[in-house]
Order: structure tokens, then C-alpha cells, then sequence
């Protein structure tokens, strides 16, 4: 996985219409169209797309989208070590 690929995952989980304005520096609650229910939207694609499990409490201390890449790559490290 790279920032990237990342990025376009969680740009699919948005309508078109919003997609391009989300950067890997774009705060969550920003986005048009962010709700509790977009949140676990997110946290089930995370959980599909990666294997990794994002908990509440992750989810609230991040901000932006890069903060979100980074707790993926320090949990799937911690889930992998070998790569």
C-alpha cells in the first residue's frame, strides 16, 4: 500500500462530486458529507481493503487523512513484522 493507493481508497468512499477536493492532507471532519456513519463507512473499507481494524478511539485522534495512512502502517507493521 502505498499514499496513493490509499488515498484513491478512501476517495471511493465519497460522491464523485467530492473526491478531487480530498488530499492526504485533508482533515476527515472537513469533508462535505462527514458523518458517524461515513466514519465506519471508512473504518469497514479500511477493514476490507487492508486487514487492519480501526477502533473509535483511533478514529477520533487523527485529523487528517495522512494521520489515518500512518496508524494503518504502524498497526499493519505491528501485524506483520516480517515486512
Amino acid at each position: 500500500m502505498n499514499p496513493t493507493e490509499f488515498l484513491s481508497v478512501i476517495q471511493e468512499q465519497f460522491p464523485p462530486e467530492v473526491r478531487e477536493s480530498i488530499k492526504m492532507h485533508t482533515i476527515l471532519r472537513s469533508i462535505k458529507g462527514w458523518s458517524s456513519l461515513q466514519a465506519l463507512v471508512i473504518t469497514v473499507t479500511i477493514d476490507e481493503s487492508y486487514g487492519i481494524l480501526i477502533s473509535d478511539q483511533d478514529l477520533r485522534n487523527v485529523s487528517s487523512i495522512q494521520d489515518l495512512y500512518q496508524i494503518i502502517l504502524t498497526k499493519s507493521s505491528n501485524t506483520n513484522p516480517e515486512s
